[in-house]
């Protein structure tokens, strides 16, 4: 049965160009229900539906304060296979979407409903916050009474199972589960070196396998101190200079705590009978050299995809770029999957799978590859190490 899965309140700091700090309202459909028969309508603080010109309602798909849900792009439900999610965004930065604050405006809902218009069914219909029991007024939902949700705090979720049930309270997806870079990053192209900020989809970047490929898409998260704070799993593991083996990387290395490095050596032959691997920055932290980084207190996050999982080079050392597995793809929030799929539909398909760059060990594995190595004051690149194809400005 269709229903209201999650309502998301925007940070406190909105960017514009960051999807991920507007509110949002997700959808669920089960299999076979038809997004063309539920309409979700938002209603203002005295319960009347948001159509009138004073409204400042300014989200994806809503026109006089409702959405039909065939108007939107819907995306598979990772979790539960079959089920589709629609979600309406928030696209102002001055206007919100639902209302998060102490004192209910008129400038944004209060209260929002999802019905089924082809049987005249209100299937959810829920006050944000403080609004005691209230009946709907106008649009789809018309004559509903509602049921209230809790309020949380800016950036974070409210999300209900389909029997209504709260089952999340503030939750938002974790982030320190995605593979980036930070802002300053030196990323290897033909040409030399190019800050991983000033890349654009289409830009060549030198691979370790594939010569220059391009850019497909580029994701940017930013994080400041409270939700470090908050979540000291979004701190960086800074790589310093040197500390992988062959001087490299050539400077300091911030990426976050799951994005994973090459590691070549005899020792990684030894444990996992490859030479060749991916390790996690968390698990290498048990090296001289590599650690979270307690230090930072705002950072910018980018992550980097081409056609293919790939190793690239930053600042000079072999690092991943994002691949495309399922863990990755909920993290992302719901406008970078719409991107995603687009570009890549057949990640749509739950049996699909992508090919590493590099064999990918288990956990268990990867943290005995980092204690073998620092034991034996090892360094994961041998020092024969060397890039199949080799960039003129990488020594």
């Amino acid at each position: 049965m269709a229903f209201i899965s999650e309502i998301h309140y925007r940070t406190s700091d909105v960017v514009v160009s960051d999807s991920a700090t507007h509110e949002y309202v997700e959808i669920t459909l089960a299999p076979g229900e038809d997004p063309a028969d539920f309409v979700l309508s938002f209603y203002g603080n005295d319960g009347v539906l948001m159509d009138g010109a004073t409204d400042n309602i300014e989200a994806t798909g809503v026109t006089d304060g409702q959405v039909t849900l065939s108007d939107l792009v819907g995306v598979p439900d990772p979790e539960n296979p079959g089920y589709t999610i629609y979600t309406v965004t928030g696209t102002s930065s001055v206007h919100e979407l639902v209302n998060a604050g102490t004192s209910q405006v008129s400038d944004e809902a209060n209260f929002i409903a999802l019905t089924n218009i082809a049987t005249n069914v209100v299937a959810d219909a829920i006050g944000i916050g403080t609004n005691t029991a209230t009946t709907l007024s106008g649009g789809a939902a018309d004559g509903a009474l509602t049921t209230n949700a809790p309020r949380v705090g800016g950036g974070q979720s409210v999300q209900f199972d389909s029997a209504g049930n709260n089952v999340s309270g503030p939750r938002s997806p974790d982030d320190s589960n995605i593979v980036c870079f930070c802002a300053g990053t030196q990323i290897t192209v033909p040409s030399g070196n190019c800050s991983v900020e000033d890349l654009n989809v289409g830009d060549l970047v030198e691979t370790l396998e594939h010569g220059p490929q391009p850019i497909r898409w580029i994701g940017r998260k930013r994080v400041d101190y409270t939700q470090l704070e908050k979540n000291p799993k979004l701190l960086p593991v800074r790589i310093s200079q040197g500390s992988m083996g062959n001087n490299l990387p050539h400077r300091d290395l911030l990426v976050s705590r799951q994005h994973r490095m090459l590691s070549s050596s005899r020792i990684t032959k030894g444990i996992i009978g490859r030479t060749t691997s991916l390790v996690a920055a968390i698990k290498l932290t048990e090296l001289a050299g590599i650690s979270v980084d307690y230090q930072v207190e705002k950072t910018e996050y980018f992550h980097i995809l081409f056609d293919r999982h790939e190793v690239i080079f930053a600042e000079g050392a072999p690092a991943e770029s994002l691949y495309l597995g399922q863990q990755a793809i909920q993290v992302l929030d719901w406008h970078a999957r719409l991107e995603v799929y687009t570009l890549f539909p057949e990640l749509k398909n739950a049996n699909f799978k992508w090919t590493s760059a590099a064999y990918i060990p288990s956990n268990k594995e990867q943290k005995k590859l980092s204690l073998k190595h620092a034991q034996h004051n090892a360094f994961m690149l041998d020092q024969n190490w060397e890039p199949r194809t080799r960039p003129a400005n990488i020594a």
